[in-house]
């Protein structure tokens, strides 16, 4: 029964970890009221006011949902157009101008580097403008997104992928409700759907991602999984540290050769698993020697995406296969 006694509006709790945990609130006696935990939420620490920059007025808000965490970074927008920053976990606060007094009203980061913020008209909450920043959010441009973009509801970016976003909400060029994704950081958009009104939207990765809907009744709609996949960029990407995975060909017939070269000699795991997590293949090898030159013959699955994830001395590379 831990409670906040002062506390005037909570917008978002955050956990990093099982103990590391902060609570970002609207301004109280002319601070943003903050509260950090380090035990798993039984004690909270009221953050110095000195140590969060002040509110640009009485009406600078922050917003529920409105919140992006990497790492040990913490982002979160306001009413007056400004994003506040944390590095400690929520100990020392940084407000950085996004160059308009338009609401922050949806944030979403890739890495400690690359984010996107979607813009909102503080009176009708319309959609106004897209910003990037690549510098932890210091600087913010402008970005036009086609007219396929969804706006209003949620812009999130997909994890484990390279500047892939996916909108919902409503299409004011074409005045219709629904979802798309952009695989070039949000200049290009392609519509997944535009007969559904999306809400708050979320993804795992490019196959797996869940949004809100509207309620037609008590057992109709309400809750929409992505079920299609489309081709994600920046996958193939990821690799451990000292390590090099190559996997051919790839896209291919479901026959596919990979070598593993690493600088230890650790066993290594390798599963596959297909679209909605099921695993369909499962190896251990005893060192490097053994995944030179080796095959994986998947050609009795179906076609579509899947991925490869290979563990060795505590780390993990990950590769997307897709077979035709």
């Amino acid at each position: 029964d831990h409670h906040f006694d002062l506390i005037f509006c909570i917008n978002v709790i955050y956990f990093w970890d099982t103990d590391r945990g902060v609570v970002v609130g609207d301004p109280l006696n002319g601070e943003f009221e903050i509260y950090t935990t380090s035990d798993g939420g039984n004690t909270w620490a009221e953050v110095d006011g000195d140590n969060i920059p002040d509110p640009l007025s009485t009406t600078e808000y922050g917003l529920t949902r409105c919140y992006a965490a990497h790492d040990n970074n913490f982002w979160f927008g306001t009413f007056s157009g400004r994003v506040l920053k944390t590095s400690d976990y929520g100990a020392t606060w940084t407000a950085y101008e996004t160059g308009s007094s338009d609401v922050v009203q949806f944030i979403t980061f890739e890495d400690d580097n690359n984010g996107w913020i979607e813009m909102a008209d503080p009176t009708t909450f319309e959609f106004t403008s897209l910003l990037r920043t690549t510098d932890g959010g210091a600087t913010w441009t402008d970005i036009t997104p086609s007219e396929n973009y969804y706006a209003s509801y949620g812009v999130t970016y997909v994890p484990k992928t390279t500047d892939v976003l996916v909108s919902s909400g409503y299409n004011y060029a074409t005045s219709t409700f629904g979802s798309s994704y952009s695989l070039d950081g949000g200049l290009n958009w392609t519509v997944i759907d535009d007969d559904v009104v999306h809400l708050a939207v979320k993804f795992f990765d490019n196959i797996t991602g869940w949004s809100g809907g509207v309620n037609l009744d008590a057992c109709t709609d309400g809750m929409w999984k992505y079920t299609d996949g489309f081709v994600a960029t920046g996958v193939n990407e990821v690799a451990a540290s000292g390590s090099k995975f190559n996997v051919y060909p790839n896209p291919g017939n479901g026959l596919f050769y990979f070598s593993f070269e690493t600088e230890n000699s650790e066993p290594i795991h390798m599963t596959i698993t297909d679209a909605v997590g099921r695993m369909i293949w499962d190896n251990n090898y005893k060192d490097k020697s053994q995944t030179w030159l080796r095959s994986i013959d998947l050609r009795g699955n179906s076609k579509g995406v899947y991925f490869l994830t290979l563990e060795n001395n505590g780390q993990k590379t990950s590769q997307k296969l897709v077979i035709e």
